[in-house]
């Protein structure tokens, strides 16, 4: 007896029903399990990160124990060396000091400069430079001046003492119009170590630079001392710093169409790459005093 259409449809239908919904059901089974091994792999992906990056951390940290293990151990055999920036590891950019609650920066406790302070504080030194200075400048007699700054370079001893006091026996012989005696006293000082500064950390070969570039002379001997300073990678303040530059940029204008304009244009740029650095250590001070409470400081 033929089906009638009725029949026929609903027979078609469960035809399709018991095969396409089985085939939706695995489509759904597979479209789940694939979204679950998706969600599988990313928790697994995550954690695999996170792990690698506690074992970053945990390595950095034994690092960085390492290092500061090591710059300590070398600032307390070999505390000149704090006065440069090339330290034994090259992960280390500064090395500073803490001080009631303020960050001493390499320049401030070099142990020249440290050295330098005290030999110039000295009060009978300071005692036989003031009364030079007061018949250099009360009296207005250079000449006597000298005089009395000759002796107390004789009297002194080597270092600082010296090296101060015969500064400022140019400066009187200066006056008294004695222009050979001091530029040979000028080349003498421009040759002495950075090591030896004034009261404020300065060293005293800068001065003597300064003078012989205002008298025009010597320029080759000065750009070679500046030369010789900035290839020495010594921390210097943000003063010297500044005369270490001005001097340069007055050594360029004087250099053109010479032989060592080379090297004096080459170190302007070396010095302007260090001043830049200088404001981000500065800026890196303020902070630190700034926010000081955070390492326990007063």
């Amino acid at each position: 007896m033929a089906l009638g259409s009725s029949g026929y449809r609903r027979q078609i239908f469960l035809f399709l029903a018991a095969v396409i919904v089985p085939c939706l059901a695995l489509v759904v089974s597979s479209v789940l399990g694939v979204r679950q091994e998706k969600e599988l792999a990313e928790k697994r992906r995550a954690e695999d990160e996170r792990r690698r990056a506690i074992e970053i951390g945990q390595h950095l940290l034994v690092r960085l124990e390492k290092v500061k293990l090591e710059e300590s151990q070398e600032a307390a055999f070999r505390p000149e060396r704090l006065s440069f920036s090339i330290y034994r590891n090259p992960e280390v950019i500064l090395i500073g000091r803490i001080s009631e609650g303020r960050l001493l920066l390499p320049w401030e406790f070099s142990p020249g400069f440290l050295e330098s302070q005290r030999a110039l504080n000295d009060s009978d030194f300071r005692r036989k430079i003031e009364e030079a200075e007061n018949t250099e400048f009360q009296k207005k007699d250079a000449a006597e001046a000298a005089a009395q700054f000759r002796q107390v370079m004789a009297e002194a001893g080597q270092g600082a003492q010296k090296a101060y006091a015969r500064l400022l026996l140019a400066r009187a012989l200066a006056k008294s119009g004695q222009k050979n005696e001091v530029i040979a006293h000028y080349r003498d000082l421009l040759k002495l170590p950075a090591s030896l500064t004034d009261e404020l950390g300065n060293p005293i070969y800068l001065y003597a630079a300064e003078r012989l570039v205002e008298l025009r002379t010597a320029a080759e001997e000065v750009a070679d001392r500046l030369q010789a300073a900035l290839e020495e990678k010594r921390w210097s303040s943000p003063v010297e710093s500044s005369m270490t530059g001005s001097l340069l940029e007055k050594l360029v204008r004087d250099a053109a169409g010479r032989p060592f304009e080379a090297k004096v244009k080459s170190g302007q740029s070396e010095m302007s790459l260090y001043i830049q650095k200088l404001e981000e250590i500065l800026a890196l001070e303020r902070d630190f005093s700034r926010y000081s409470f955070l390492f326990g400081q007063e």
